[in-house]
């Protein structure tokens, strides 16, 4: 369903469907180092600056890791890689394997005899031929402020595979560890592993994950920032992509940031802004080469402004499905965009439950900076950010033609995006409709989000109770469809989406979380009080008015959840369904004169999953495998690549369809 609104090259070169038989033992494989070749390349391999892209510090356990890591601080000047090299780590072995993922580079699943070879190879212990070890140096504005130098401080590129990156993600320190370990354990390791693989099966722009491995190495964490610190097994995922440019890629010639005081590492080597920006192009958008030709003077300008509108283009498809499936990404800095248009570094990431367009997922925001409602505004912000770096090339690439790409594109192609994955997980296909029933479809959809926020409903499960709704002129006489999946009335499904909404206490709860900021009801109506009389005090504090403004909102709406009795709230509910569900069969009528019954319950039926990997399914399968059943997370992928077929309930141990449970999970950048 996604194919009908994004450009295909940034999924990355197609699978042809033999490729599972032309899959070969990893045995076979061997890999180019392309990318080193091509970009300017730090040949000095160590330890250096960086943000350790959530890496804690090493436990020096004896089995290979260093002790007690100090590394210099020096800036990587004049490059865009640095040479690296994996830790081993003890006793690899394998958790789980995608075959899909793993056929794009030509290996197949390990037999009992590569197993152990398998494991070595992709916890980084064995070097595969042709392999060349490096570590991207990138910047990145991190919660709104420039970083300065950043870089692969968990990850190593390895080489290329049939027009993809292979990368470890989790395998030792590098140049940009600065005092991490570079390591990963293995509940952050699981949950980007599936989340790669379950984002891609719903069709979504992603990189991918081939397999992941554990090891007896252990490390220290601190999931949760709280002081209880505790040793976890070190695991290690195999990361694949057409490549892992990033926005922060082109950020590595900033000048000095007049907030921070932080500047690129190659602050004013345009020459090195230069081949990168024409190696991306040249590799990843081939379509721009080919246009102009190559890079030539007197078409410069012009390719840099084709090259920046599709990136745009990209980032505003991708925002816009991820808003159709419900899924916040949690961490959208600059050095976590992808330069093509993927869903990149898998951190704190969460589909939501209840509808919520204050939903945060990541532990670490407590400003709320990267909620669900802002993904938008943040992606947006992003391509601008990027235009500025773009625009450090000089003569002739104007930043003000940048940024006019961006308020001209971005919101437009969001919008026509977003309403199209919308008016498809409706079931209403009908392309030949004018502009006044795109209105209309837009106050369709915005009327569903709405209903479904004040009710509490399930998003996900919301649109799988729709498609057991009796469509019009089915069965009018009365007589239920012979297909159980179509039969309720438009009463029985308002009462069916009622008695699954949120109930009166849950509400309160969910509007009152304050992240760790952990304040009281009386607390926040004290700031409130203050921040009327004096502003300044309250922002040096750290608190943002915006989302003090927004708390004490939602604490206010609690109070009223609280006052109303469940029954009282099924009643309220069932009335606001009815007005909705009046509203889309009045829809449904006009679209029916032009689309069958059929067509408008398969684009239902291919694009609203019954399974999503939500927190407390994805944590369900870490607890299995961090007590060593891995089957359990062998099972939860396989239901995972098939999201929209029929999940049986409680196969997990959960149900995964009717009333979530109630599992308060936070996820940090450290998760």
């Amino acid at each position: 369903w996604w194919h009908h609104f994004t450009f295909s090259s940034a999924l990355g070169p197609e699978l042809p469907h033999h490729a599972l038989r032309m899959s070969s033992s990893v045995r076979e494989l061997v890999l180019r180092a392309d990318v080193l070749r091509a970009l300017p390349v730090d040949r000095c391999a160590g330890a250096g600056e960086g943000d350790g892209d959530g890496a804690g510090p090493s436990t020096g356990n004896g089995n290979g890791m260093a002790s007690g890591l100090q590394v210099p601080q020096d800036r990587v000047h004049g490059a865009v890689f640095s040479l690296a090299e994996p830790t081993p780590v003890k006793n690899p072995r394998i958790v789980a394997v995608s075959e899909d993922a793993l056929a794009l580079v030509g290996v197949a699943p390990p037999s009992e005899d590569d197993a152990e070879y398998f494991a070595e190879c992709f916890s980084g212990n064995r070097q595969i031929p042709g392999s060349v070890p490096g570590a991207h140096c990138y910047c990145g504005y991190q919660f709104g402020h420039f970083s300065g130098q950043l870089g692969d401080g968990a990850a190593m590129y390895l080489g290329e595979a049939r027009g993809w990156e292979l990368q470890l993600k989790g395998s030792g320190p590098t140049k940009y560890s600065r005092q991490a370990d570079g390591r990963k354990v293995l509940r952050s390791s699981l949950r980007e592993f599936l989340g790669s693989e379950a984002l891609h099966a719903l069709g979504i722009p992603t990189t991918r994950a081939g397999c992941i491995t554990t090891s007896d190495t252990t490390v220290i964490r601190d999931a949760m920032y709280d002081g209880n610190a505790k040793y976890e097994h070190a695991s290690v995922v195999l990361r694949l992509a057409p490549t892992f440019l990033r926005f922060g890629s082109f950020e590595i010639c900033n000048e000095r940031d007049r907030l921070t005081g932080r500047e690129g590492p190659s602050k004013g080597r345009t020459d090195v802004l230069r081949a990168l920006l024409e190696y991306t192009i040249e590799k990843h958008f081939p379509e721009v080469w080919r246009q102009f030709g190559g890079s030539h003077a007197e078409t410069f300008r012009e390719m840099v402004e084709a090259f920046f509108l599709d990136v745009v283009l990209r980032t505003a498809r991708l925002v816009a499905s991820w808003q159709a499936v419900g899924f916040c990404h949690g961490v959208l800095n600059t050095d976590n965009m992808s330069i093509v248009g993927l869903t990149i570094d898998y951190g704190p990431f969460g589909f939501m439950d209840r509808y919520d367009p204050d939903f945060v997922c990541n532990g670490s925001d407590e400003m709320g900076r990267y909620r669900f409602s802002k993904q938008q505004e943040v992606c947006r912000w992003n391509c601008f950010k990027l235009a500025e770096a773009l625009a450090l090339l000089g003569d002739p690439v104007s930043e003000q033609s940048l940024k006019d790409i961006v308020a001209e594109k971005f919101d437009d192609e969001f919008d026509a995006t977003y309403l199209g994955l919308m008016r498809i997980k409706l079931g209403l296909v009908d392309k030949n409709k004018g502009s006044l029933c795109r209105e209309k479809d837009k106050e369709l959809v915005d009327s569903l989000v709405e209903t479904m926020q004040v009710t509490g409903a399930d998003y996900t499960n919301t649109f799988t109770q729709l498609m057991r709704l009796r469509r019009p002129g089915e069965d009018e006489d009365g007589v239920k469809s012979d297909d159980e999946s179509y039969d309720y009335s438009l009463e029985e499904m308002a009462q069916e989406m009622a008695c699954e909404a949120a109930a009166p206490s849950e509400m309160a709860k969910l509007l009152t979380r304050t992240g760790r900021m952990k304040l009281e009801k009386e607390q926040l109506y004290m700031l409130s009080s203050i921040s009327r009389q004096q502003p300044q005090m309250i922002q040096a504090m750290g608190v943002e008015l915006g989302w003090l403004n927004r708390m004490v909102a939602r604490f206010r709406l609690a109070d009223q959840f609280l006052d109303m009795t469940k029954e009282g709230k099924i009643q309220k509910d069932f009335e606001a369904w009815l007005a909705w569900l009046q509203m889309y069969d009045g829809r449904l009528r006009e679209e029916l004169k032009c689309t069958s019954i059929k067509a408008h319950k398969k684009s239902m039926m291919e694009s609203n999953p019954q399974l999503v990997l939500r927190n407390w399914v994805a944590q369900d399968a870490i607890e299995h495998a961090e007590d060593g059943n891995y089957e359990h997370t062998n099972k939860l992928l396989k239901s995972l690549l098939s999201p929209f077929q029929v999940t049986k309930l409680g196969e997990f141990g959960h149900g995964y369809r009717g009333n979530v449970p109630e599992h308060d999970i936070c996820v940090t950048c450290s998760s």
